[in-house]
């Protein structure tokens, strides 16, 4: 009798898998994430962090969770056909196999005191010359405003753009956003583009803090999102749950508390993600044609 009831044990053990996720999304995003998953539900979750690449490794992970911090990564991975369906029941934005699970706005962090610019177009004004600092226009953050900006306003709105930000730049892009308000408290630039989450998470930090008390976050005036979203290349039990558990009201909150970003996203405006997906070469081309 013992032998049967360590044999049934065994074989629980053997069926319990594990979840593996992989992400482009920063560790400080993930590990209260997980660490809370596994007490929720006892599933351990395999993470693998990939700062480039998120799609390739897609194509090759039979079973995986995909979280992403640029949702059009999860519109090509739909368009090639390796992710799948989420029969969801989720009142957050989502297509037929993956959901949004978070946004933040693209704006500007603006040393206090000085004008502050309201729209995107303000930012490549005469006004703004020389005082205006920003990571590499290669980022995949920059690219996505690119796309955006190739969808609503067309090419030549959008080389015109990147030229007159190129004149505007103080120095040349390198770093983060949180180093760009660096650079503002250091006086190197008046104006940095960035991503709203970071005031937060600066002011959460006893060093970044003190650069963060110098700035102030204005989101532009129809201003420019970039959304997090979930998907799964295997749909499997546990895979499910994890999805669950990540839109769910409760952890949608704690999303919000904890990573500064906005949360239970049920519409994204007039402008689709899939056609927002298809610029994203173009604006690749453009930035590396000047």
């Amino acid at each position: 009798m013992k032998k049967i009831v360590g044999f049934l044990i065994a074989s629980v053990i053997c069926l319990q898998a594990d979840v593996n996720l992989i992400t482009d999304k920063s560790d400080f995003h993930i590990n209260w994430l997980v660490d809370e998953f596994k007490q929720e539900t006892g599933i351990k979750t395999n993470v693998l962090f990939t700062e480039k690449g998120l799609v390739e490794r897609a194509k090759v992970e039979k079973d995986a969770v995909l979280l992403t911090n640029d949702a059009l990564n999860l519109v090509k991975l739909s368009n090639d056909n390796v992710i799948k369906d989420i029969d969801t029941k989720t009142d957050l934005y989502h297509t037929k196999n993956y959901i949004v699970t978070s946004g933040r706005v693209r704006g500007f962090f603006v040393e206090k005191g000085e004008p502050t610019p309201l729209t995107y177009d303000d930012i490549i004004s005469e006004k703004y010359n020389a005082t205006v600092c920003i990571r590499p226009l290669t980022h995949n953050y920059n690219l996505v405003m690119f796309s955006y900006m190739l969808e609503t306003k067309g090419e030549a709105y959008t080389r015109n753009f990147i030229d007159k930000l190129r004149t505007n730049l103080a120095t040349a892009p390198d770093g983060n956003d949180r180093s760009q308000v660096k650079l503002i408290s250091e006086g190197i630039c008046n104006v940095s583009i960035g991503n709203s989450y970071y005031m937060g998470l600066m002011q959460k930090d006893p060093v970044q803090s003190e650069w963060a008390s110098k700035v102030d976050f204005v989101t532009p005036k129809d201003p420019i999102w970039l959304y997090s979203a979930v998907a799964m290349t295997n749909d499997t039990a546990d895979n499910r749950k994890f999805i669950e558990f990540l839109t769910s009201k409760k952890i949608q909150e704690k999303i919000n508390a904890n990573d500064f970003e906005y949360t239970n996203i049920k519409s994204i405006g007039k402008v689709s993600l899939e056609t927002v997906a298809k610029q994203k070469e173009k604006a690749l081309k453009i930035v590396m044609e000047n």
